[in-house]
């Protein structure tokens, strides 16, 4: 197995963890029992597997959350599918952040808003930790809320509502204690510059906003 994860290195610019995450998806194995099997014990179709992944990694520059289909989240397990934004690792920390920080006030926090919901990482990551509040997590794009109703279910979390909504727009005669938000931030400028694994799979209206990033900032304001 170690020859296998050698061999998806060498054709990709992946970290040994990556290919680790790829052999354990591809053969439904942890990596401790990937370890105690012999080298040649792929079968073909698992092989053939990973070339076509090496292919679209390489070839199609798909993000590899996007092949695997989940995120570890703090201690959620989040859904992936394109193009709805794959939760990334500041984001994590941001929120483990907020939890830790407003801990005290938890008894508090009865209604919570989550702004641009997207995969719902934020607002279920808040609605584990403060599991006496309910959280409304609104998104303008029907798909990502699609995708954020099937992680409530999956992570088994009931004190969240979904609502389709442009910022604030169908929310307007509610209150609440708590609102964050990851709203789009990058300025269209640098689209360029970045990575293809992003602009050619991810939702460019999650990512990328006029007045140099800062217009749904303001508007949230």
């Amino acid at each position: 197995m170690i020859s296998v994860i050698a061999y998806i290195q060498s054709k990709t610019n992946l970290s040994k963890q990556e290919a680790w995450w790829i052999l354990e998806h591809i053969t439904k194995q942890n990596k401790e029992q990937l370890l105690l099997l012999d080298k040649t014990h792929l079968t073909e179709a698992q092989n053939n597997t990973i070339e076509n992944w090496i292919n679209k990694l390489t070839h199609e520059s798909i993000p590899l959350s996007y092949l695997l289909e989940t995120v570890p989240f703090g201690n959620l397990t989040i859904k992936v599918t394109p193009p709805i934004l794959i939760p990334r690792p500041e984001t994590e920390e941001w929120v483990s952040n907020v939890i830790q920080t407003l801990h005290p006030f938890k008894k508090e926090i009865k209604t919570i808003l989550d702004i641009g919901t997207g995969s719902g990482c934020i607002a279920l990551s808040l609605a584990k930790a403060f599991d006496t509040a309910h959280v409304t997590a609104i998104d303008i794009n029907p798909q990502a809320l699609k995708l954020a109703k099937q992680n409530a279910k999956y992570n088994e979390l009931k004190n969240i509502s979904f609502i389709e909504s442009n910022l604030f727009d169908n929310i307007k005669d509610q209150t609440f204690d708590l609102i964050v938000s990851n709203p789009p931030y990058i300025d269209p400028a640098h689209k360029d510059n970045m990575s293809p694994t992003v602009t050619k799979w991810e939702d460019h209206q999650a990512l990328f906003t006029d007045n140099k990033g800062l217009n749904i900032i303001k508007q949230i304001l």
